[in-house]
Order: structure tokens, then sequence, then C-alpha cells
């Protein structure tokens, strides 16, 4: 069954200041590198009005906390998602959702907050990249289990939560229903654990997500991995979570790429050497800055698990959108996920080729061909061509697992209409353009085709 979306993120939903400072900065206001800390409303607007002050580009505002930078990289992806978080009846509020509805994001709010702001971030983005954040939660902490509603979370295919909502009683207690109502009926569900001292404030609660197997899928940097089993390094926590778990661990580690590691929990020793699989770090000409490098990792890996089951291929697809996002500034693309190429050959579904496959697409290429070749002959429209083509659309639409293409077919033929606005019929290029589009986007088909093949 085919579920409306294909990832429902649950998370914080903050309006994102950052600004870029110098090192000394940090140590001026005894602010710890690369960490998040929470501020009070008079400590974060303290911390924005030095950062007006010092920061050496103008501040850039933008809808942010790690799930909803998650969702939005999805909808970006032209993946199907949704977000679920609680933002106040402010300016902020209707700013946050204005940018995950422009993300292609469905962003379900029950009931904005009236009485107390919507949560603010400030990040300090020093020269290297790294990013200091000071929160202030605001409506956040009013996230509660009633906004989690129970069909929203049987409407996905994974439910993906951020460590972060453990701060606060009423967005822990919403984060426990999503995992119990998706766990009931067998939704997977992956979790952030967000940044290190989360991981320590939280640690029993952690543990407990882990040993009842609410949980599918662990998703954090080196530095949260090894908080989370208290040692000094990532390298320590495989062969714990090896040993321990039965969870599938996704570790980023900077520039070093990424470790996958699938646990057996038999309580036996494995080696690290042969059952962690590594994934290179995408290539970067320069860093800007890591803004939203986890949060953008995340998006391409769920999106890559949820359609391909495939850990590595998954991995892969993140690390290209993570190598994407920290080559500008902030938390979203530096270009369009959908033009960068190295993210467009990753996301094309694997190659399957069928008979049913191959003789519909060549059916849909010789319906195209003779719609086209009846308006070279003739203005009047052709209706019986036409035809020919909305039915094999049809017959595209209900192969769903074959990985078909009509994508490149229907552009093309939109596309001549593009090129002579005298062509006749032109928008019924488009629509045949949109009917493929929605129909097999996701199902490609690469491979196999008669040499002499070429989409019209």
């Amino acid at each position: 069954m085919t579920r409306k979306y294909e990832i429902l993120a649950i998370g914080n939903a903050i309006a994102d200041v950052l600004g870029h400072v110098p090192e000394t900065f940090l140590t001026d206001l005894a602010l710890e590198k690369g960490a998040m800390r929470l501020v009070d409303a008079e400590a974060s607007a303290a911390l924005l009005a030095a950062m007006e002050t010092h920061s050496t580009t103008r501040l850039q505002t933008a809808a942010g906390g790690s799930a909803a930078n998650t969702a939005a990289c999805i909808g970006l992806l032209g993946g199907r998602a949704a977000y679920i978080g609680k933002v106040a009846d402010d300016a902020l509020g209707a700013f946050f959702r204005e940018s995950m509805e422009a993300a292609s994001v469905d962003f379900y709010c029950s009931a904005p907050h009236d009485s107390v702001p919507t949560a603010t971030c400030v990040a300090a983005v020093t020269p290297d990249g790294e990013r200091t954040m000071s929160t202030h939660l605001g409506a956040c902490r009013e996230l509660g289990p009633d906004d989690v509603d129970e069909r929203l979370v049987l409407s996905a295919e994974l439910v993906f939560l951020e460590g972060y909502l453990l701060d606060s009683p009423s967005s822990s207690a919403a984060l426990l229903k999503a995992c119990e109502v998706a766990r009931s009926v067998g939704i997977p569900v992956a979790i952030s654990l967000s940044d290190g001292n989360c991981v320590r404030r939280h640690l029993p609660v952690l543990r407990h997500l882990v040993e009842k197997n609410l949980i599918n899928v662990i998703l954090a940097n080196d530095r949260e991995i090894a908080a989370l089993f208290e040692v000094a390094s990532a390298e320590e926590a495989f062969p714990i979570i090896l040993r321990e778990l039965f969870q599938t661990c996704v570790v980023t580690l900077g520039g070093d790429g990424a470790a996958i590691v699938e646990g057996f929990g038999d309580e036996l020793d494995h080696d690290p050497a042969i059952h962690v699989a590594r994934v290179p770090a995408g290539r970067v000409e320069k860093i800007v800055d890591l803004v939203g490098a986890g949060d953008s990792f995340a998006a391409g890996y769920l999106l890559g698990y949820v359609r391909w089951g495939d850990d590595m291929r998954a991995a892969a697809l993140g690390a290209a959108c993570a190598a994407n996002v920290i080559s500008g500034s902030g938390a979203r693309p530096a270009k369009p996920f959908l033009q960068d190429a190295e993210i467009a050959w990753r996301i094309a579904p694997t190659p399957r080729t069928t008979p049913s496959a191959v003789a519909t697409l060549l059916a849909f290429d010789e319906a195209a061909k003779r719609y086209v070749k009846a308006h070279k002959e003739s203005d009047a429209r052709d209706h019986e061509a036409w035809s020919a083509v909305i039915d094999q659309s049809g017959a595209i639409a209900a192969l769903n697992d074959d990985h078909l293409t009509a994508y490149m077919a229907a552009f093309r033929l939109y596309a001549r209409g593009l090129e002579n606005p005298l062509y006749p019929n032109w928008q019924d290029h488009q629509t045949m353009c949109v009917i493929a589009r929605r129909t097999a986007f996701k199902h490609h088909l690469a491979d196999s085709l008669p040499q002499n093949f070429t989409f019209y």
C-alpha cells in the first residue's frame, strides 16, 4: 500500500537567525563551540544584538529546526514529506509555515500558540564553518501528544524524530506517542540524536527507546554516538552497537564520510573492520558553513531508505545532499537539489527490466510520435492520437513497481511545444508532462531498451 507521505517528521519548529563571526566572538561570550545551548528570551535577545554588531555578513533568517530542515530537504528532493511542529500565532510563525510550504512540505500545527512566541535559534558560524547555536524554545515547548494525530502517523512510510524534542516534557511525550503509534503497525521510526549535550541530558530516555525497540534507525554524528554509549569516540562505539543493538546506526564522520553499523544484538564480538560499512563524504570545493550538514544528510538517507531499502545507496545520497548544503550558507540547498548532477544521478531508482515495462514505454513512445506527426501534417487537433497518448499514460500508472519512466518522453514532447509557441495545442504537451511526471517520476527504466530507441 502506498501511503500519502514517504516521511513524517516531528520536531521543534524554529526560526533560525544565522551570522558569520570571528573565533573571538565565541570566547568573549563563553560559548561552547559547535554545541547547542538552551537560553531564555532575554539571553536570546542579547546574543542577537551582539550578532548584529559582530557578524561579518548580513544576518539571515530562515525556517529551521533539525527535523524541519530535514523535511524541507526531502521536499526539495521531490519526496512526499509532512511535518508536525508548534509555532505561535505571530509573524515568525507565519514565516515558518510559508517556508515549509515553499519546500513542498505539508505543515501540521494543530493550534498556533497565542501567548508564547515562535522559537528562535541564533547560530554563530565561525570561519571554519562550524556553527554554535543558542536556542529559545518558545512555542516549541507546547508541542504535546494531542498534536500528534494518529491518522497522520499512519499515513507515512517512516516517522522521523529529532532528539531535541526531549528537552520539553510535553514534546517528549509527543515523541513517545509517535513511536508507539508507528511501531504498533510496523511503520519504521528514525531518530536524530541532535547534539552531544542533548544526548547526555536525556540518556535514560534514549536508552529506553533503544532497549524497547521503539526506533529502527539512529542518526548521529561522531560526538553524539560516543555520548550515547559514554565512550570517547565513534570508533569505540561501533563494537558496542554490533554487540548490543538491533538497530541500524548511521554515523556521520565529517570529512571521513559516514559509517553504517547494523547491530546484531547477540552479545558476541564482531569485527568492525568487517561489519562497519563506510561511505565517503561528498565532494566539496569550498565549505561555506556546516549549518544543516547533518539535517540534509538525514534527508537524503531517509528518502533513500524508504525508496530503496539500501543503506549504502541511501547514505551516498545523504552525503551528496550534505555536500550541496555546506557549499552555501544556511541549512537549505546551495543550488536546487534536482539540478545538482551528483544528486540527480544518485536519486534515480535502481533500474529494473521487465517485459511489460519495456513494452509500455515503447507503446507510449509510438503514441507520442503519432501525435506529433499528426500536428506536423495538419493544424487540426487529432483527438484519436491524443487519446492514445492518454491511454498509454494510464498504462504507465498501472505498472507502479516496474520502475518505468515516461518523464523524458513527456518532457521532450512538452519542450517541443515551448520551442515554438505557434505549435498547435502546446498546452496538451504540458498536460501530458504533468500526467507522466505524477505517475512515473519515481519509476525509472534505464536498461535493456532496443538500441535504436530514443525518448521522443
